[in-house]
């Protein structure tokens, strides 16, 4: 149990982000993030403050 512990924190407090094999770095994943809660380029584009392309 110890060792499932560690390993659960150790993701936690992880500046890297693994997706399905890929290391996404922190703005990739919190883009993903909220692109998984439903928002649209649009909106996630807003709640970063940048343009919808970028």
């Amino acid at each position: 149990m110890a060792i499932n512990f560690h390993i659960h924190v150790r993701r936690r407090l992880a500046n890297d982000h693994v997706v399905d094999g890929a290391t996404l770095n922190p703005r990739e994943f919190e883009c993903l993030k909220w692109t998984a809660r439903g928002k649209s380029p649009w909106g996630v584009s807003q709640i970063l403050g940048v343009s919808k392309r970028t």
